[in-house]
């Protein structure tokens, strides 16, 4: 039997593996053109992989296309192809450059670690902790430009930077035009959105129990129901006992008062109406 009748199956479906496009996995394992293109980290980390480890990405992956069905963006930004969305019900958030939006990789609002822009290879400018990234604005003689890059860090056991690339390498735009001034302006609005992201999850951090507490007391309020019951037993109560303590307490204090014999006065201490009463009933 020849070497070339042998069918190559995939390790992760079975499908038979077709095509020149493969991705090897640990022990120059191969995978099929399905699996491979369902797998979304970074590059350096698939030959490492093994067969497990590729079957637990792609059960997250599931994970992840359930909860993109369920992501309702309160947040966007464009720039170029690229496209930033942001849920800040479900603190999630996505960049891509696939239009149809078919399951990119989710991430929290946590998992944001710097943003930063590059154009023609400068050093991004890092996000701080609070505070919206600024682009330079320095008014300079118009020069070609290459490239501009937003380059995002992430915090992620399997992808750990995005280069979202609005004008690549080669393409070429002159500063000052109307379409470089575009592209800036879309740039910074993507930029913003980041640093909003960020600043979401260091409230987060110092807040952790808000959110379910905000939840719960407006479902079922149970403290401030609990307090408005026990006012209302009291005060129910307090009617029925107060006629039975009045009426015996007051009148036994004026009947005491009145037929209690008078206290002996002593002498040189007596009123001058008691010594005349006195007075007049010895006689």
């Amino acid at each position: 039997m020849g070497i070339f009748s042998k069918k190559e199956i995939c390790p992760i479906c079975g499908r038979p593996i077709k095509g020149d496009v493969r991705i090897k996995i640990k022990d120059n394992v191969e995978l099929c053109q399905v699996c491979s293109s369902e797998i979304e980290m970074d590059a350096a980390m698939i030959p490492n992989m093994t067969v497990e480890d590729i079957k637990e990405h792609l059960a997250y992956r599931k994970e992840n296309q359930q909860a993109m069905e369920q992501f309702k963006a309160t947040r966007s930004a464009d720039a170029g192809s690229y496209k930033l969305r942001a849920d800040d019900c479900m603190r999630l958030w996505y960049c891509t450059n696939d239009r149809s939006d078919r399951n990119p990789p989710l991430f929290k609002y946590s998992e944001l670690k710097s943003a930063g822009y590059l154009e023609d290879g400068m050093e991004a400018e890092e996000l701080k902790s609070g505070l919206k990234a600024r682009l330079s604005a320095e008014k300079t003689a118009p020069k070609l430009v290459q490239s501009m890059k937003i380059v995002i860090e992430l915090d992620n056991p399997e992808i750990h930077r995005i280069s979202a690339e609005p004008l690549k390498t080669g393409e070429g735009m002159t500063t000052g035009t109307m379409q470089y001034k575009r592209n800036r302006k879309d740039i910074q609005d993507m930029m913003e959105c980041l640093a909003t992201i960020q600043q979401n999850a260091a409230y987060d951090e110092m807040h952790p129990n808000e959110a379910s507490t905000e939840a719960q007391d407006g479902e079922t309020p149970v403290e401030g129901t609990s307090q408005a019951q026990i006012p209302g037993e009291e005060q129910a109560q307090i009617p029925d006992m107060q006629p039975e303590q009045e009426e015996p307490v007051a009148p036994e204090m004026d009947w005491g008062e009145s037929d209690a014999p008078e206290p002996i006065p002593e002498p040189g201490s007596e009123p001058p109406q008691d010594i005349d009463f006195q007075t007049k009933k010895e006689e």
